[in-house]
């Protein structure tokens, strides 16, 4: 990592760490003089704390992707100074019930051998995001309740075959899959969006937005004609490129942005429950191309350094994506004055 990427990472912890100590702030009851206080604290605690959390990655031999993690580690446990005994015991208990470090999670269910997959309806999210998990858990008991997609995370990716209802690209194989990452540690195919656990992440303490799911959902799917397939990449990451022929459906690690996944789901029950009112069932089975023909990538990833890594790097990837093909407002004015006497 070079020293100016190095230095941004420090920046965005520092903030990130600090947002996230206001917003537990306020949870706790502090007002929001309190909480603002503890915020500006935070973003000093980070700052000065930069070279410590630095020496301590490089002397126990941490890769620079844990610096992160070190600096916002500090900043929350800086934030617990602010409360008594007990409410400092509750906080810390939360937060170790969620998760001690942001890759334990990913290692828990990253094998490409998963010994059972709950279905959509799974539990154990991060104690941190509960109205955001809540509003997720409730759109899959949607999705799940319907007979159409009942036992979706059972399907298999869909053939492309000469009917209405197809995918757009080769199917999962789990034998093209084994000598694919076995060669290049990749693999492309159409997968199934559900074969992941939604509540999974690999920094399960940083705060989601449900706003900014919404808005992508609203972008993405909000007009007609609604996309019959999905443009985004899903990355699974996997330990191993054996998998189990006879049953290839995860449980797989999401290393992508769980956001994208998430939109697709809000989606998806928003047209039932509008299907539910306007008795039209029989458009629902458009979405089964969308979500069982899924654009999939599995990465063969070795260690719990590498997963972190990966899905950090994918997040900054489709930063980096947005910010370069974004219109200045310049260019935007442009291209207006283009089309109007075109």
């Amino acid at each position: 990592m070079d020293v100016c990427r190095a230095s941004s990472v420090h920046i965005e912890a520092t903030e990130d760490a600090a947002a996230a100590a206001k917003s537990l702030a306020l949870e706790h009851g502090q007002s929001a003089e309190e909480a603002q206080k503890i915020y500006e604290d935070a973003i000093t605690e980070g700052t000065t704390s930069t070279k410590k959390a630095k020496a301590e990655a490089a002397s126990e031999g941490i890769n620079d992707f844990f610096v992160r993690y070190i600096f916002c580690r500090r900043v929350v446990m800086h934030f617990d100074n602010h409360y008594s005994n007990s409410t400092h015991a509750e906080a810390s208990a939360k937060r170790k019930s969620s998760s001690s470090m942001p890759v334990e999670a990913a290692a828990s269910t990253a094998s490409s051998v998963p010994e059972e997959h709950s279905g959509p309806l799974q539990s154990a999210a991060p104690a941190s995001n509960t109205e955001y998990y809540a509003e997720l858990q409730s759109a899959l008991e949607v999705i799940d309740a319907h007979p159409t997609f009942k036992d979706l995370h059972k399907k298999p990716p869909l053939a492309i075959v000469a009917k209405e209802i197809t995918g757009v690209q080769a199917p999962f194989s789990a034998t093209e899959a084994e000598t694919a990452l076995q060669q290049k540690g990749l693999y492309r195919c159409a997968g199934n969006l559900f074969w992941q656990n939604m509540f999974n992440s690999p920094t399960p303490q940083v705060p989601l937005r449900m706003e900014r799911v919404k808005a992508w959902k609203e972008f993405k799917f909000g007009k007609p004609p609604r996309p019959q397939h999905l443009d985004h990449m899903l990355h699974f990451a996997v330990h191993s490129p054996q998998f189990d022929v006879d049953n290839p459906c995860g449980p797989y690690h999401r290393v992508s942005p769980e956001e994208l996944s998430h939109a697709v789901v809000l989606a998806m029950a928003e047209s039932i429950l509008q299907a539910r009112e306007s008795d039209e069932q029989a458009s629902l089975e458009a979405w089964l191309p969308v979500v069982l023909s899924c654009p999939t990538v599995f990465h063969l990833v070795s260690g719990e350094s590498a997963m972190y890594g990966k899905a950090f790097d994918l997040r900054q990837e489709v930063c980096a994506d947005n910010d370069g093909a974004r219109r200045t407002a310049r260019q935007w004015c442009i291209e207006a004055m283009h089309r109007a006497f075109a």
